[in-house]
């Protein structure tokens, strides 16, 4: 028989005779990998784990009782957001009621912090435990929304270790674990050569990565400009080959179409993105999570991205940070270290332009793969998704936490 802390009565132990309850929200395509690994820890963990809510084909994959799929919650800037404003209103009121009904141990947000944060309201009011696993960027667009996560959840799981120093004088409780792509990077293959016939590539030519994001309106805004950009350097550089790891949301079918549109062949593929990225002598990528696995991969980078005019004027009027590349908020100081080229920068023409700058030089590309050991060095981790699903089940009074990194070197 199982004993744990009852969070939502006095705090005395109460006997539990069910399996841990967990109701979960990951909508992004990287919140659908990172909970699919503690989703697999808790079921290690507490093998009679019910699990429900959002989640995408990763979570559904092990056993995620979906409410709704990750797409319905993958919305990119602010106009999108006005426009899908009913549907989403229709899922939280979803959400109220299974949190209601069901009455799980814990909900375990991951990112998409307005729509969590008001969920976690709602479980706090039902004496539900929420553990918020990856940071709202209150660092860089509207820093007070920090204050107001303090009433609203039970625990904080910081994937950069700069923000938990923010959450501690907030009064939040807060941990780190480690980054979770850092988790699983060996190389599926141990030579370069096996990984090019793998991908069916030349492992004597240089690859570059194309990434135009992993949202439907990312791959609209960025297409065009991204192909239009690979012909260029294409017609300069006869030698380079083309590589893109497709995003869940995007058809290959697509991709095939619009690059044979814009004259260049592109190898597509879905699996082994780590060995791909590796493979890469530079990346020209969309402003995302994938910078951050490039820059784990040690690929050189430069970094794009676009929205509509509406959406840029709105966005110029909130961030307060120089910088919208992972990679460059994680190294911090004067100037962003790999280049980025945003809004009416990242055309086809400047994108082509400073790839081939770049490509011309090979000390300016060794700076940047120094940068990349430099970003991996500062998010040191280690088994982060099992910490997760310990911190869950800590809140659920199943165990006592785990212990956090040390946050020493977060203080700068």
């Amino acid at each position: 028989m199982l004993f744990r802390v009852d969070s939502r009565r006095s705090g005395l132990p109460s006997c539990v005779g069910v399996g841990l309850r967990v109701q979960i929200v990951a909508a992004e395509a990287s919140a659908d990998a990172y909970g699919a690994r503690i989703v697999s820890a808790l079921r290690e963990l507490e093998p009679g784990a019910e699990i429900t809510g959002i989640g995408g084909e990763r979570l559904r994959a092990t056993g995620l009782a979906r409410f709704a799929p990750a797409r319905s919650l993958a919305i990119v800037g602010f106009t999108r957001v006005i426009v899908r404003l009913p549907h989403v209103l229709r899922l939280y009121w979803r959400m109220r009621r299974e949190l209601q009904e069901r009455r799980p141990d814990v909900l375990l947000c991951i990112d998409l912090p307005e729509f969590n944060t008001l969920l976690a309201r709602r479980a706090r009011k039902l004496g539900i435990p929420t553990l918020f696993f990856i940071s709202p960027q209150f660092w860089a667009w509207r820093s007070g929304r920090i204050a107001k996560l303090a009433p609203t959840i039970s625990k904080m799981i910081v994937t950069f270790p700069f923000e938990a120093p923010h959450y501690v004088r907030a009064g939040i409780p807060v941990a780190y674990h480690g980054h979770p792509l850092l988790e699983g990077l060996a190389p599926a293959f141990p030579t370069r050569a096996e990984a090019a016939a793998h991908f069916g590539l030349d492992a004597d030519r240089p690859v570059l990565i194309l990434a135009p994001g992993s949202r439907r309106a990312e791959w609209r805004h960025h297409a065009r400009p991204l192909l239009a950009a690979a012909a260029r350097i294409q017609a300069a550089r006869p030698q380079v080959q083309f590589a893109l790891p497709l995003a869940p949301h995007v058809r290959e079918s697509e991709v095939e179409a619009a690059s044979r549109a814009a004259g260049v062949h592109i190898v597509c593929t879905r699996d082994h993105t780590h060995d791909l990225l590796r493979l890469g002598e530079l990346g020209l990528l969309c402003s995302g999570t994938i910078t951050l696995e490039a820059a784990l991969a040690g690929l050189p980078m430069l970094i794009f991205y676009r929205v509509n005019w509406l959406n840029a004027a709105l966005a110029r009027r909130v961030i307060e940070i120089d910088r919208v590349g992972l990679p460059n908020i994680v190294l911090g100081g004067e100037n962003p270290t790999f280049p980025e080229l945003l809004q009416e920068r990242a055309t086809a023409e400047t994108l082509a332009a400073e790839a081939l700058r770049l490509l011309d030089s090979q000390h300016d590309l060794e700076q940047l793969r120094v940068a990349t050991a430099e970003v991996r060095a500062r998010l040191h981790g280690g088994e982060t998704a099992r910490r997760v699903a310990e911190e869950a089940l800590a809140l659920a009074g199943r165990r006592a936490p785990p212990a956090g990194l040390p946050l020493d070197r977060a203080l700068r």
